[in-house]
């Protein structure tokens, strides 16, 4: 390592402990899935950008959308009906724990995650059709090649009235694929990305028989909780996905 490379080193070892010092002094920023309370929230990223990670949950800002919506997406729920049957792919400890810590049903999937309750190829998932009345899957699609199958897999899962929960990077209007592999980290801005999707993935979505609503967060949320939950991040654009061919 080259002089100025262990400065750089040291310089962010020394700037993250100052971080874990003095940012849990404040109350300007609060994570909903912990409770934890402070200036900001620790800069996280191959850029460091500030106010990204909770120190005590590890949620980036895309989590910590998570209770928002949820709180709107179950709002309709009957009263006295049993507790929602959530469904997690590539599961995150924040929202696990926040599931169970409300009661309830929860489950997640992976093909690879040691975190994950059940191994599953999201083209091919070894669930019962119709089992789950939430399906949260943030930063997974780009992966997988056969997308379609994937969109079809959603909609086998869901109850009817059920909504899955998508999120992934977005690059624009139109979705970058059918480059080499070798080229992936280059275009797609990541080593196994194997696409850069683009806000068309409303018409995939709805090619494979689903009902979607595009949420741009900037206006899903308020001034308000965009910035005491510091959701303002890479993710603008969560999708909403329902069983059914339209809205």
């Amino acid at each position: 390592m080259q002089l100025p490379d262990r400065l750089r080193s040291l310089a962010r070892r020394a700037h993250r402990r100052l971080e874990r010092t003095v940012y849990p002094l404040g109350n300007a920023v609060a994570c909903p899935f912990c409770g934890w309370t402070g200036f900001r929230f620790l800069s996280a990223g191959r850029f460091h950008r500030p106010n990204r990670l909770c120190p005590r949950c590890g949620s980036l800002e895309r989590y910590r959308m998570l209770p928002l919506v949820l709180d709107r997406v179950l709002a309709d729920r009957p009263a006295g009906a049993p507790p929602p049957r959530i469904l997690e792919l590539a599961p995150k400890p924040c929202f696990t724990a926040y599931c169970r810590g409300r009661g309830w049903r929860y489950l997640s999937s992976d093909l690879m995650s040691p975190l994950a309750m059940v191994r599953g190829d999201l083209r091919r998932m070894p669930l019962a059709s119709g089992t789950f009345d939430v399906i949260v899957c943030f930063h997974v699609l780009e992966h997988i090649h056969e997308d379609a199958a994937a969109f079809a897999e959603l909609g086998r899962l869901l109850a009817p009235g059920g909504v899955a929960i998508l999120c992934v990077p977005i690059g624009g209007a139109r979705t970058q694929e059918g480059a080499p592999e070798a080229d992936w980290e280059r275009l797609y801005g990541q080593h196994d990305h194997v696409r850069f999707y683009g806000t068309d993935l409303e018409d995939r979505l709805r090619a494979a028989g689903l009902a979607v609503t595009r949420v741009d967060t900037l206006a899903y949320f308020t001034p308000a909780q965009l910035d005491r939950h510091a959701l303002r991040g890479d993710d603008r654009y969560l999708f909403l996905a329902r069983p059914g061919a339209a809205p």
